[in-house]
C-alpha cells in the first residue's frame, strides 16, 4: 500500500491498460491510507483543542514543557512543509488566465513538490533527528505513505484548492476521479483545528 505517494502519481503517457491499473492501484491504496485515517479520528472524536488559551484554561493539565513541545513541533511543520511552495503556486496560476490555470503538468509537479516537502517537515524535527540512522530510516520507510498523504490532503485543505475547478479536473487525471470525491469527502471531513491535525501527524510520523 503507497498511499498518495509521489510514485504512484500516473503519467498520462501511459497505454490505456496501465493506465487502467494505475488508476485502480491509486484509488485503492489513497481511499485504504485515508479510510484508515478517518476511521481513527471517528473514534477518538477530540473536543476542539483552542490552542491560544491552553495554558490559561482551569480544565487544561499541559505543563510548561509539553506546551513547548508542541509549539516547536508546530513551527517545524509550518517552517519546513512547504507553504512558501503552496502559496507561489496559487499566486502563479492566478496571474494566467483562466483557460491556462492549473493545467495537468503543472499539478501534477506541484503535487509531487507537495508531498515531499510534507516529509521534510518532519525529517527537519529535532526529535527524528535525535534518533540513531537506522531507526530514522524505519521510520520513514514505514510512516512515509501515511504523512505523506494526510499533510497533503490538510495543506489541500488549508488552501482550498479543491474550490479550484480546473486543479479539481487536473487531479481527476492525476489519480482517479472516485479517487478525488474520496480525497474531497475527508478533506470536508477533517477536524477544524490545524494544531490538532498536525499534532496528529506528528504521532503517525513517529508510530
Amino acid at each position: 500500500m503507497n498511499g498518495m505517494s509521489i510514485e504512484m502519481i500516473r503519467s498520462h503517457r501511459y497505454e490505456k491498460n496501465n493506465k487502467h491499473e494505475k488508476r485502480t492501484s491509486i484509488a485503492d491504496s489513497t481511499q485504504s491510507t485515508l479510510t484508515t485515517f478517518v476511521t481513527i479520528k471517528k473514534q477518538q472524536n477530540p473536543e476542539p483543542i483552542t490552542t491560544s488559551n491552553l495554558l490559561q484554561s482551569d480544565q487544561s493539565t499541559i505543563t510548561l514543557d509539553q506546551w513547548n513541545l508542541l509549539s516547536n513541533l508546530v513551527h517545524c511543520f509550518d517552517e519546513n512543509s512547504g507553504y512558501t511552495l503552496v502559496e507561489s503556486f496559487i499566486e502563479e496560476q492566478n496571474r494566467l488566465p483562466l483557460k491556462l490555470r492549473f493545467k495537468y503538468s503543472l499539478v501534477y509537479d506541484f503535487f509531487t513538490s507537495m508531498m515531499g516537502n510534507v516529509q521534510i517537515a518532519f525529517e527537519k524535527n529535532r526529535d527524528f533527528l535525535s534518533l540513531s540512522r537506522h531507526d530514522r530510516i524505519t521510520l520513514l520507510r514505514t510512516t512515509v505513505e501515511y504523512t505523506s498523504t494526510i499533510g497533503s490532503i490538510f495543506t489541500l485543505r488549508q488552501y482550498k484548492l479543491f474550490n479550484y475547478p480546473s486543479f479539481y479536473e487536473s487531479a481527476e487525471i492525476i489519480f482517479q476521479p472516485s479517487a478525488t470525491v474520496f480525497i474531497k469527502r475527508v478533506i470536508d471531513q477533517l477536524d477544524p483545528d490545524n494544531t490538532f491535525i498536525k499534532l496528529i501527524l506528528a504521532i503517525v510520523a513517529f508510530s
